[in-house]
């Protein structure tokens, strides 16, 4: 069972929904008054490594019907494995709609032609990545929770905050990454963990990143709706 949104010129907008088969019900947020339609959704879960009962498998099963995570092969999502640099810069590039993407590029490390290429040069030429500074994109690099947030900030231009970071090891955030952190956590993108730390170096995995994109869609488009 699932939920998507009627917008008034019939556009079908699907919403991030749970369900609950025990109550019979369909729970998602919303901060506006519209039409919505209650159906079933007919995806198939196709990955051995993603259960019904992890913590997410709404969001992946959101992002892989929505075209912007793939799995690591036909049968496995890999939640565990950490998610690299290349791969979340390729995941920014779907969710603008994979622009056309210019020039070589400025790093020794992102070759022509291969998967991430497009989306590593339209990251750069947007100001999404600058690299590491020496000229190195760092392309298989296992991206930390710091780098995410500060991508996926920059990505979805969310409104800046000026309340203070209040997780348990806040004094290790990089200075350049503390306001990306303060957006990303502040708007509900990255919860830190249950002992109120956010592990700012620490790698995500693709479990953590899937669900970070997904929340970062659904506050975009929650801060348009206010907007309009």
């Amino acid at each position: 069972v699932a939920v998507w949104y009627l917008s008034d010129d019939g556009k079908l907008e699907r919403m991030v929904c749970t369900y609950d088969a025990k109550t019979g019900l369909a729970t998602f947020s919303t901060n506006h008054l519209s039409s919505y339609v209650v159906g079933y959704d007919s995806w198939v879960n196709p990955f051995a490594d993603v259960k019904a009962s992890d913590w997410f498998y709404e969001a992946v099963k959101y992002a892989v019907q929505e075209e912007l995570f793939a799995g690591t092969s036909a049968t496995a999502f890999s939640p565990n494995t950490p998610m690299t640099r290349a791969m979340l810069v390729t995941v920014l590039h779907r969710l603008d709609g994979k622009p056309s993407a210019s020039g070589t590029g400025n790093f020794s490390d992102v070759a022509g032609g291969q998967w991430y290429t497009d989306a590593v040069i339209w990251a750069n030429t947007s100001d999404i990545v600058s690299g590491y500074g020496n000229g190195k994109f760092g392309t298989n690099d296992a991206i930390t929770r710091e780098q995410m947030a500060v991508m996926i900030s920059k990505a979805t231009r969310l409104p800046a905050v000026s309340e203070e970071i209040q997780f348990s090891d806040s004094d290790s955030i990089s200075n350049w990454a503390r306001s990306a952190i303060a957006v990303a956590s502040l708007h509900g993108i990255m919860r830190g963990y249950p002992d109120n730390s956010i592990k700012p170096q620490g790698n995500a995995t693709r479990a953590e990143a899937v669900t970070v994109i997904v929340n970062a869609l659904k506050e975009v488009k929650v801060v348009e709706k206010t907007a309009s």
